[in-house]
């Protein structure tokens, strides 16, 4: 079996192609673990590459952090990944305060040595004090999706990836902190109540046709509403709703869409690239898509909306671009930062020592203080990188 095997590792890692001459087609063809998962990989085509280096498996656990620095107060957790949004919700579960920041999530020292056994984080040591709002658990409402060709409901692909990152799913809109609409089941009596995902294409062309946003549009081609494309992209990489992403990273889709107009003081957050953007799918006439817009924030009605061109977790398969989701439900209100002064430990201290003799003998001895938190001169968390520094 081992052309099988070889045939099933190329094609999970095999970054895919581009289809976009066929007239239809089924359904979605991208696979592409690396890219739509996060990670790297490289081909290898030498033969006996591995020859007298293969033994038995010594690691059963992904890396993470390895070290702590016990004199640091605080850690970062770095925002790359869906193992951290996940121990991030594990600690605001266990009513640990976290902290967001341009880059991550703030915790102290022992909440994050007490989530390295189970998830797969990296951080830094952080020598400075968060001050500000916290973090809190978060209930999420999203309309169930309707499966025409099977007369069903089901959940819809957010509302699933949720669950397992640690959000609680409610069953109205009542009842969340977030709104997260990914279909058309939904009218305009949902906006202005809680801040509001609008995710993918199907969305996007109700959110249009209800006419409660001025000056958005959304487009696509005609025939154009399954169109799917794994494609490179531009951020802005220094708001929020961004962080864990380079500036130039990829965007996928498997709705056709697009943000054609972008509504009066609203940010745009990602646009395709101007050239050699497409890798692969199927997208007839992706040429189009040159610099168009794909994601977007501001308020509409006093609340905040996200809206989001692509399909960050059809089928639960990208988990890579998850965090555009949790970034969205998280938002931007960061933690500011205070400087950390440790307490001033005394020279030396009398500490009774008993020995035989009937009377405990007094000796001078080095005192081991715990450290004390003082905030002192504020900063704000775009320094971080300096402060993550001893």
């Amino acid at each position: 079996m081992a052309q099988a095997k070889r045939g099933y590792a190329n094609h999970i890692l095999y970054k895919g192609s581009n289809e976009s001459a066929w007239a239809a087609m089924y359904a979605e063809l991208l696979v592409n673990f690396p890219d739509m998962r996060g990670f790297k990989s490289e081909p290898v085509f030498a033969d006996g590459l591995f020859n007298g280096k293969l033994g038995e498996v010594t690691t059963t656990r992904a890396t993470r952090t390895s070290e702590i620095d016990p004199k640091a107060p605080y850690y970062v957790i770095a925002n790359t990944s869906a193992s951290a949004v996940k121990a991030v919700n594990q600690a605001i579960a266990q009513g640990k305060s976290v902290y967001l920041t341009d880059d991550g999530y703030i915790v102290d020292r022992d909440t994050f040595a007490s989530l390295l056994p189970n998830y797969a984080i990296y951080g830094d040591a952080l020598y400075k004090v968060p001050s500000g709002p916290t973090l809190k658990p978060m209930k999420v409402y999203s309309p169930n999706y309707h499966y025409n060709w099977a007369g069903v409901d089901a959940p819809a692909h957010t509302s699933l990836v949720l669950e397992k990152l640690g959000f609680q799913i409610v069953n109205t809109p009542e009842e969340a902190d977030v709104v997260i609409l990914e279909s058309n089941r939904f009218d305009a009596s949902i906006f202005g109540k809680k801040p509001t995902l609008v995710i993918g294409g199907e969305a996007m062309q109700k959110l249009e046709k209800l006419g409660v946003l001025t000056g958005f549009d959304a487009e696509k081609l005609k025939g154009g509403s399954d169109y799917e494309g794994l494609m490179k992209a531009i951020i802005d990489d220094q708001d929020p709703l961004t962080s864990g992403y380079k500036k130039n990273t990829l965007f996928y889709s498997n709705s056709g869409n697009w943000i054609e107009k972008v509504p009066e003081h609203f940010k745009t957050l990602m646009s395709i690239a101007p050239s050699d953007y497409y890798i692969a799918g199927w997208w007839p006439h992706n040429d189009v898509l040159a610099n168009k817009v794909m994601a977007i924030s501001g308020e509409l009605m006093g609340q905040p909306l996200f809206v989001y061109a692509g399909n960050p977790t059809n089928r639960q398969h990208p988990v890579h671009f998850f965090r555009w989701v949790t970034n969205a439900i998280f938002g931007s209100k960061l933690a500011s930062l205070m400087d950390y002064v440790p307490a001033k430990e005394p020279d030396q201290v009398v500490v009774p020592i008993h020995n035989q003799t009937s009377n405990p003998q007094p000796i001078l001895a080095k005192k081991e203080t715990p450290k004390v938190l003082l905030p002192q001169k504020e900063m704000t968390t775009k320094k971080m990188k300096k402060a993550c520094k001893p």
